[in-house]
Order: structure tokens, then C-alpha cells, then sequence
């Protein structure tokens, strides 16, 4: 049966596009981070991350989404785990390099829920962690105020809907 989350997917493959240029420009240089894709759906950012040799665990509460990423990843064989979740019901079991964000809190969360998610994910992060959010220009004010206030974060890109943070380094 499919759930409120399936309705893009049903369409067939790649639905959403390619993964955005600075999004991708953002992992150049780094080797094998693991990487929390949160919204993963049919793997726009998961897959070619996967490519570059980074392991994923990509979460969506989309099982359609989540079943062509898996298929995909499986026939490639990319270090991917893909979980049909909520990002307000995971439980991961691990901390991570990078928290990716892309263009889906917006789209099932309303503005508060949206800020309880994200402050939620924080501590999944690696105290070396980065976050990456491509998300309306009119929702980043709010993101980057729960990822602000949290005080372990400094701001590393931010443009066109884009913002990126960095853990601050220890004192």
C-alpha cells in the first residue's frame, strides 16, 4: 500500500532531477565520509556520493523512493544502506560525517516541525561533521537559527538556497 510519501515516486525514475553542482562540489577532496542523506528518496545525492566512495545511509518515508534506491545501489554495488524512515522516528546507531539535507525538510514538515527535526539531528554528528541544506530561500533563515544556536557550528557556504556548515573547531 503506498503511503503520502510515494505519490512523487510513482512516476518512475529520477523524478527530481540530478544532484545539484553544489551540493556535489561540496564533498571534492574528501574520502570515504559517511554521510546521513536525510530525504533521500530514489538516491539524487546518495548514489553519485556513493560513487565517489563515501558510505550513505539514506532515510525517506517514501518505501517507493527507497526501493529503486536500493535496487540501484544493489546493481552497482554502492555502499549504501537505505531505510524507509521519518526523520523524526530514526534511531540511528551511529554518528556521522555529514548531514545532508536537500530540498526536504520543507516538503514534509511544517515550520516547526522542520526546526525539531533538524535541532533532533545534531548530535548524530561527528564532532569533525559537516551540514549541507539546499533548501527555499525563505526556510534557510529559520534552519540556520536552530543550527546557530546550537553554538558548535560556523558557516561555510550560503547562497541560492544553499547553506553549509563546519563544526567549530575545539579551543
Amino acid at each position: 500500500m503506498k503511503n503520502k510519501y510515494d505519490k512523487i515516486y510513482a512516476e518512475g525514475r529520477d523524478v527530481l532531477g540530478t544532484a545539484f553542482p553544489e551540493i556535489m562540489a561540496a564533498f571534492e577532496g574528501y574520502e570515504s565520509l559517511t554521510i546521513l542523506d536525510v530525504g533521500a528518496g530514489q538516491g539524487r545525492d546518495a548514489l553519485p556520493l556513493a560513487r565517489m566512495g563515501h558510505r550513505v545511509v539514506a532515510i525517506d518515508p517514501s518505501r517507493i523512493g527507497i526501493a529503486q534506491l536500493a535496487e540501484d545501489a544493489n546493481a552497482e554495488g554502492l555502499d549504501i544502506t537505505a531505510i524507509v524512515a521519518r526523520v523524526e522516528e530514526f534511531k540511528p546507531t551511529e554518528q556521522f560525517d555529514v548531514l545532508l539535507f536537500d530540498r526536504t525538510l520543507h516538503m514534509i514538515l511544517d515550520e516547526t516541525e522542520r526546526h525539531a527535526a533538524l535541532k533532533q539531528c545534531l548530535p548524530w554528528a561527528k564532532p569533525t561533521a559537516r551540514i549541507i541544506i539546499a533548501d527555499e530561500k525563505s526556510n534557510l533563515p529559520g534552519l540556520r537559527g536552530v543550527i546557530e544556536a546550537d553554538g558548535d557550528w560556523e558557516m561555510t557556504f550560503a547562497a541560492k538556497g544553499f547553506v553549509f556548515y563546519s563544526r567549530k573547531p575545539p579551543l
